[in-house]
C-alpha cells in the first residue's frame, strides 16, 4: 500500500511539474517537486529506499522531460541516497532538519546536475540553473 501511495505521488509530482508548474516559473526557477518526495521518501524511509526511489524517479524524469537518459535519475539516485543516510542521524521530529536536508539536498542536485551536463555534453553549451 505504501508504494501505491509513493508511485501516486511521483505521478502527480510529474504531472505538476510538466504542466500546471510551468506557468509559475519565475525568472526559469521551476520547483522540483520529484526532488523533494525523492528526499522526504529516503529520509523517512532510510537510504536504499530512497536510491531506489531516486534512480525510479529520476528515470521516468529523464524520459518525460526528453534530457539525456541518466542525467536526473544518478543525481536523484545519490540525493535519495543521502536523504536517507542522513535521516538516521537526525531526530525526524525536530522541523529544522528536513528543511535544512532539503535546501542543501537542492544546492547539491543543481551543482551535480550542472557538473554532468557539462561534461558530458559540452563546455560550451550554457546551462541554466534552476534552484
Amino acid at each position: 500500500m505504501l508504494y501505491l501511495i509513493i508511485i501516486i505521488c511521483f505521478i502527480l509530482a510529474l504531472l505538476l511539474e510538466g504542466s500546471v508548474l510551468s506557468f509559475f516559473v519565475v525568472e526559469s526557477a521551476l520547483p522540483d517537486m520529484l526532488l523533494v518526495l525523492v528526499m522526504i521518501w529516503g529520509f523517512i524511509l532510510g537510504p536504499r529506499a530512497g536510491a531506489l526511489l531516486g534512480l525510479v524517479g529520476g528515470l521516468l524524469q529523464d524520459v518525460l522531460f526528453g534530457s539525456g537518459l541518466g542525467y536526473f535519475a544518478l543525481v536523484k539516485m545519490l540525493m535519495g541516497y543521502g536523504a536517507g543516510t542522513l535521516g538516521r542521524e537526525f531526530y525526524r521530529e525536530q522541523l529544522l532538519a528536513p528543511m535544512l536536508l532539503l535546501f542543501v539536498g537542492t544546492l547539491s542536485h543543481e551543482l551535480l546536475l550542472n557538473i554532468l551536463v557539462s561534461q558530458f555534453i559540452g563546455l560550451g553549451m550554457p546551462v541554466e540553473w534552476t534552484v
